[in-house]
């Protein structure tokens, strides 16, 4: 699975695996494991959001519906959840997790045309968890790294 380091334009799905001691799951490089959805936005991004909301209720059928999915391939919509299955199951074989938490309540867009689809996942125990290319960063390590977000209206600064 090839993680994405510098985000351009584009819809990316971003995993947030995180413990009760302030820990987060990252990539060797210390940043979020995000994995490039599309290069270009679909033009019904906020129905696609919503359709990975209700996905996100049956994270153990992802591959089924991947398969299914596959054969239809006609429209750009279909073709761009297409392309979404694919990057949840990338994500869900790098981070070692089949259930990949919930969707944030809304993407995170920035004035350079980036929409992020993030998902958020509580494990209790991190210790036990061992995943190549993948480690355990404190929480105050990850916000020096990333831009401000404003959570008023989900943009990043």
């Amino acid at each position: 699975v090839k993680f994405s380091k510098n985000l351009k334009s584009g819809v990316y799905l971003a995993s947030v695996i995180y413990s009760v001691e302030g820990r987060v799951l990252v990539t060797v490089d210390d940043n979020l494991p995000i994995i490039e959805i599309s290069d270009s936005h679909p033009s019904s991004i906020g129905t696609d959001f919503a359709w990975l909301a209700k996905v996100g209720c049956t994270w153990e059928n992802i591959k089924e519906m991947c398969e299914i999915s596959d054969s239809f391939t006609s429209s750009p919509a279909i073709q761009f959840r297409n392309h979404l299955l694919h990057a949840i199951i990338a994500m869900q074989i790098a981070t070692g997790q089949s259930n990949l938490g919930l969707v944030h309540h809304r993407p995170y867009q920035d004035t350079h045309g980036t929409t992020i689809f993030v998902l958020v996942q509580f494990i209790e125990d991190y210790k036990g968890f061992q995943v190549p290319n993948i480690k355990w960063s404190s929480v105050a390590k990850l916000q020096r790294k990333y831009p401000l977000i404003d959570n008023e209206t989900g943009n990043m600064e």
